[in-house]
């Protein structure tokens, strides 16, 4: 099982090839929806990391396939000057995946 990175940024993207993470660099929405679908196709992908820029293009697109699909794991990656997310993204991501208000 291997680990796959979509990535907007150069300096990500070489940081983790050097980790063994293969992976490419994807500029815009259409680019990025166009390597998820060949990516899921990949039977021996474990997981697919996408930087949270590329992740913000296209989040109802994202959050289909991993609705539907049993593998591979979605992970958000945060972009080299830090997370965009909120404080409390974790409880809102609890709220949203299971419909209980912390």
């Amino acid at each position: 099982m291997r680990i796959y990175l979509l990535s907007d940024n150069h300096d990500t993207l070489t940081g983790m090839r050097l980790c063994g993470i293969e992976g490419c660099y994807v500029k815009g929405r259409e680019e990025l929806i166009r390597r998820l679908s060949e990516a899921v196709k990949d039977k021996d992908l474990a997981a697919i990391m996408i930087s949270e820029k590329l992740w913000a293009e296209a989040p109802a697109y994202i959050d289909s396939l991993r609705q539907k699909m049993r593998t591979p794991l979605f992970i958000s990656v945060p972009d080299p000057d830090g997370s965009r997310k909120d404080g409390n993204f974790i409880t809102s991501y609890i709220r949203d995946a299971v419909g209980i208000k912390l």
